[in-house]
């Protein structure tokens, strides 16, 4: 995901507090091997640097999971965030 193209405050959204949920579904774009825990660590640190969650130790229910990809133009990764408990 381009930074530029995801801007959290702009939007009115607040920051997430309490313990966390996060299902991160990536798309490639192509058949190459790759390990998906590489890219949790990237993805996580960026939520924190852009304010959607205060740290990376709120996240009890973690989920990585590599969908089928028709091709949409290009590899991208959705994002989707739930407070479990305050």
């Amino acid at each position: 995901m381009a930074e530029e193209a995801f801007d959290h405050e702009q939007r009115g959204q607040r920051k997430l507090y309490g313990r966390i949920k996060a299902n991160y579904d990536f798309f490639f774009a192509d058949k190459r091997k790759r390990d998906l825990a590489n890219f949790e660590k990237g993805i996580t640190d960026f939520l924190v640097k852009k304010g959607v969650i205060e740290d990376d130790s709120m996240i009890d229910d973690l989920r990585l999971v590599r969908e089928a990809s028709d091709n949409f133009g290009g590899s991208f990764v959705q994002i989707k965030l739930e407070v479990i408990s305050v």
